[in-house]
């Protein structure tokens, strides 16, 4: 069976293995049943958390409409949205000051 909570290297590949650990925390947080997954409401909570607002935000939120399984964002599937939303504005990421 696949472990929900190892990302794979794909998935990682935008991000150094600090901004994936810090991103893997603050999933964590909204993760309180420590299914591996948090649900598209959640999501929402989770870029607010992390600086991700406006068009990036609503891009964001449309692929996951996408890719949630019965309403479920897997960790893989969470830094995958992150990176797509990342492309349409170069230079942005994750607020360094929420990944400290």
């Amino acid at each position: 069976t696949l472990n929900a909570h190892r990302s794979s290297p794909m998935a990682e590949a935008a991000f150094s293995r600090e901004e994936v650990s810090a991103l893997r925390g603050i999933f964590s947080l909204y993760d309180t049943d420590d299914s591996g997954y948090i649900s598209t409401k959640e999501l929402e909570a989770v870029l607010q958390k992390i600086g991700r607002s406006g068009d990036d935000a609503s891009a964001i939120m449309a692929g996951a409409e996408e890719v949630a399984k019965e309403g479920k964002i897997t960790f893989d599937d969470f830094l995958q949205l992150l990176e797509k939303g990342n492309k349409d504005v170069p230079g942005e990421g994750p607020d360094p000051k929420v990944l400290e």
